[in-house]
């Protein structure tokens, strides 16, 4: 069942990303999460070395590189890998065409029992029930959304995910989107109410997947889903970074989007430190808003941004974030048992759900502690709020000494072994997912295996050899990872320009 609660190193030259930052002042679901988010005090959670950690933020303008690396130790019985089958054996694309995969599909969405394990039918925000696979419209049962201009336009999302899907497996990079821009508003808005309407820190229940950086390789997405599974197959958590970078940054949005619009309390969506104003001008997807769609376009993607929830916590035992901890984290709650905790239930789903009455499960009852980052007031800009800045841009380091230092980046902090120990035992935690660095085998531990960093962007910028990965968590909690491999066709890419480099510094050295 997925529920849903409501609840540093030497200075450096100032890196894009920092000049940029500072120029811009799973079967069963509950249908919609309690509307009011119990808050807490801000002023409670100022820590011990509060002075000098505002110092560093103040003196932060350090760094060169948007990469960053961790340690590897690979003892750790809990987790176990699933490798992507031989490299020789990958294509650029899906073995599958997509006309196969339509097929699949529609033979799914009439089997009279369906292969397991997959996510419930849940309401959509309309009311709609959503009950129909993936990617072919059932005009039985259709998940509507309207223009918020155009209230007599109604626009069908699983012929929009239909679209989107082919022109992934189609494999070029088409000059316009496959959706046109009044499609592409409906989408931006009706996914928007459903972001605010969700707290920014998702409760969730496994079972389910967590997918790390995306950064617009858009076929490399749709290689993802045709290996680990289609919603609602499977739940999904994604990590932030889905733009900037890549060819297709606006295919990648676009579809994730939908897929939340139909499966809102199956399918999530974090923030990354790319989902910024500032960030995306430089990175690639203000051009390419620019080029393909308009600048209102762009605009309308950069306030759905700044409504994305921060972070997740899964079974109340896993805490899911794209960069990584902060100092504003580490303070422990202070003792209150007189102080009641108001406990929501939820409405009922269907007459099928025997205990969709019964009450949520409350694993954020220090609400001074992780209960904190509910108090993060959306629609927010990045640079807004010190703790969300650090959610989003902060790294582990092996080379810290002294719990935080500056980071390299020139954006937060970079944090050791130390401060991930402390964390995971002051909130009762057992691992921290987070994203954010490119790793070459997908994922990398840290910490004695209290933190593992997931990338699921293979072949990066068609820069790097490096494997994607996706974390598994089944309902136990037993973590383990699916390997996407870099393309033959990728590495050959890379092997070509890495001799055409060589020979370029060789003649010039003659």
């Amino acid at each position: 069942m997925l529920l849903l609660s409501s609840f540093k190193s030497k200075k450096k030259k100032k890196t894009v990303a920092s000049e940029a930052l500072q120029s811009v002042n799973p079967e069963k679901s509950y249908s919609e999460p309690p509307k009011d988010p119990i808050l807490t005090n801000k002023d409670d959670v100022i820590p011990t070395k509060r002075h000098s950690l505002d110092s560093i933020r103040r003196r932060n303008s350090g760094g060169s590189m948007d990469l960053a690396s961790g340690s590897n130790d690979l003892k750790l019985r809990k987790f176990y890998t699933r490798v992507d089958g031989d490299l020789s054996s990958r294509k650029s694309m899906p073995a599958k065409s997509f006309g196969d995969l339509a097929r699949d599909l529609k033979a799914l969405a009439v089997s009279p029992t369906p292969p397991a394990p997959v996510a419930a039918p849940s309401p959509s925000s309309n009311g709609i029930e959503l009950t129909s696979y993936y990617p072919i419209p059932n005009k039985a049962n259709l998940a509507i959304i309207t223009h918020p201009q155009k209230q007599s336009k109604q626009y069908n999302i699983d012929e929009f995910i239909f679209k989107l899907l082919e022109s992934g497996f189609s494999g070029k990079n088409k000059k316009q989107v496959v959706l046109s821009d009044s499609e592409i508003e409906a989408v931006i808005f009706a996914s928007r109410e459903i972001f605010m309407a969700q707290p920014n820190l998702l409760e969730l229940e496994s079972p389910l997947k967590v997918v790390g950086d995306i950064h617009g390789q858009y076929t490399d997405l749709i290689r993802l889903f045709d290996k680990c599974g289609y919603p609602p197959q499977h739940n999904y958590l994604f990590l932030g970074d889905y733009v900037d970078r890549g060819r297709q940054s606006l295919e990648t949005i676009l579809l994730l989007l939908c897929y939340k619009i139909k499966y809102p309390n199956n399918f999530f969506l974090t923030r990354g430190n790319h989902e910024c104003a500032s960030v995306t001008k430089v990175y690639g997807f203000y051009d390419e808003c620019k080029r393909r769609c308009s600048n209102k376009i762009y605009k309308n993607f950069i306030d759905l941004f700044n409504t994305l929830p921060a972070a997740a916590l899964i079974s109340g035992k896993i805490f899911c974030v794209h960069g990584g901890l902060s100092p504003l984290l580490m303070k422990p709650p202070p003792p209150d048992a007189s102080a009641p905790v108001p406990v929501p239930t939820p409405a009922a789903t269907s007459e099928e759900d025997e205990d969709a009455d019964a009450p949520l499960p409350r694993y954020l009852d220090d609400t001074n502690g992780l209960g904190i980052i509910n108090d993060i007031k959306r629609p927010l800009d990045t640079t807004d709020n010190p703790l969300l800045v650090d959610l989003l841009w902060s790294d582990p380091s092996s080379t810290v000494l002294d719990g935080w230092e500056e980071n390299e980046r020139g954006v937060s902090f970079a944090f050791n072994e130390s401060v991930v120990e402390e964390f995971v035992t002051l909130h009762n935690l057992d691992l921290v997912v987070r994203a954010h660095m490119v790793v070459e085998d997908g994922y990398e531990f840290f910490a004695d295996r209290k933190l593992v960093t997931i990338f699921s962007a293979p072949n990066y910028c068609g820069e790097f050899d490096n494997s994607a990965a996706v974390v598994n968590i089944s309902s136990d909690l037993l973590c383990s990872f699916e390997i996407l491999k870099p393309s033959i066709d990728n590495l050959l890419n890379v092997m070509a320009r890495a001799e055409a480099n060589f020979w370029a510094r060789h003649k010039k050295s003659q």
